[in-house]
């Protein structure tokens, strides 16, 4: 399948040679991206950066929804409280298959500076110029996050038209990473246009974070792009391997509505008095794929 291409902004990309994140990356790791029927597959939930990385265990009241999605619905991960990996599976038939996690609101207060750096870092100058048309910009930054992860899988050793039409489906995700291609297809040196939603909406200029995760000791290689009008963007997968994208996006805080209870299938849960203390709400989004070698 040949990649779909964009418009020239979208294609701007900085390749560094150090990943330059902080501890907040959180993604998907399926024991294995390609997987026959029947095989057994372990999903571990990896929280940090490449120097400080780890595995986060399963815990209660942490996700309102860890779910296999597939053309035939919402299927739950097992696991027990503690697990680590978080949760397992069988694979399913033949087909390409999404790994969903959505977390319930988390709340982190940061003084003023540390908020502003991070902000810098996630691409969000306008919440910065926002802080300071409110007088804030010296008061410590008050959040609640939820994190939204994905991870594909594909079941079986070729890939179809359908399984790329599933893969650029909205799984419901309140912000949700969506390959317009299907990755399988893909080699290294190719590019893949994915797209930004926010609630069902394209988001404009975001920074799409992609980060190759290496399995050897070597630094990560990380990419920045811009989204263009239509919320999409060009990444170039100059490696084989994992690679995990990111965004985070944050508003100011409105009154908590059930809305977050989006169709990846959770319920929405009670704030809780912490979480309600917060002036910014914001979503965190990876999206986990694997690039086969050229």
């Amino acid at each position: 399948m040949t990649p779909r291409r964009l418009s020239l902004p979208a294609l701007a990309v900085l390749f560094v040679g150090a990943c330059m994140t902080l501890g907040h990356d959180f993604w998907l790791e399926p024991s294995s991206h390609r997987v026959a029927p029947g095989d057994r597959v372990d999903v571990a939930i990896m929280i940090g950066h490449h120097d400080d990385l780890d595995s986060f265990p399963r815990r209660p009241g942490h996700a309102k929804s860890f779910r296999l999605v597939g053309p035939s619905g919402h299927h739950e991960i097992a696991g027990e409280d503690g697990d680590d990996p978080a949760g397992s599976l069988t694979a399913p038939e033949d087909g390409a298959y999404w790994i969903v996690y959505h977390g319930n609101p988390s709340f982190i207060e940061l003084d003023a500076k540390k908020f502003e750096e991070y902000l810098k870092h996630e691409g969000l100058g306008h919440i910065i110029e926002e802080r300071a048309r409110l007088g804030e910009s010296d008061e410590p930054g008050l959040e609640a996050y939820s994190r939204c992860a994905k991870a594909a899988i594909r079941v079986g050793a070729s890939s179809t038209p359908a399984h790329a039409e599933f893969l650029r489906t909205p799984v419901g995700l309140p912000l949700e990473l969506i390959p317009l291609d299907d990755p399988f297809t893909l080699r290294a040196g190719d590019d893949l246009a994915v797209r930004l939603l926010h609630r069902g909406e394209p988001l404009a200029d975001a920074m799409i974070e992609a980060m190759h995760r290496r399995d050897d000791q070597q630094t990560p290689r990380t990419a920045w792009v811009l989204t263009n009008e239509r919320g999409e963007a060009m990444i170039r997968f100059d490696h084989p391997g994992r690679w995990v994208l990111a965004n985070t996006h944050m508003v100011r805080k409105t009154v908590s509505s059930a809305t977050d209870a989006e169709s990846a299938g959770g319920s929405a849960a009670e704030p809780t008095s912490e979480a309600d203390r917060a002036d910014w709400e914001s979503h965190w989004a990876t999206l986990a794929i694997e690039i086969a070698p050229r």
